[in-house]
């Protein structure tokens, strides 16, 4: 059996994730398979970032090939309440409900927006890596 994807695999499947609109949740815990622990209230709503908003395809000094965000995600204003902190960053295909597509650890030590603040992540920060992967 092969051992990993092969760079073309890599780009297929990056290509296919940014081929279309995505929009960026945040969870306040391992969103799992399904998007789970999703932050909700409080003016929380998922920012776009449409197909030319990533980089072109790259190695990746991990293996494997990435993409990255072009310009800053930003999110809506904290109104009301600040929002639960926040670790883990998600992909869906539609603003509200849709498909879970990825999700990921963006920040072990946590991030907390507060009433008033505006939040911001910064181009390049939000790293999509595929491969090497082992297939079995």
């Amino acid at each position: 059996m092969p051992d990993a994807f092969s760079t073309y695999t890599e780009d297929f499947i990056l290509d296919w994730i940014t081929g279309t609109n995505k929009y960026v949740s945040l969870h306040s815990a391992d969103p799992g398979g399904t998007g789970t622990n999703e932050l909700t209230g409080n003016g929380y709503a998922r920012p776009l970032i449409a197909p030319a908003g990533w980089t072109a395809k790259s190695n990746s000094a991990e293996g494997g090939r990435q993409v990255s965000n072009v310009n800053t995600i930003t999110f809506p204003t904290v109104v009301t309440a600040d929002w639960a902190t926040w670790y883990y960053i998600g992909l869906w295909d539609a603003v509200t409900a849709g498909n879970f597509i990825l999700g990921g650890l963006f920040n072990a030590g946590g991030i907390l927006w507060q009433v008033g603040e505006t939040g911001l992540i910064p181009a390049g920060e939000l790293i999509i890596i595929v491969g090497p992967s082992t297939v079995a």
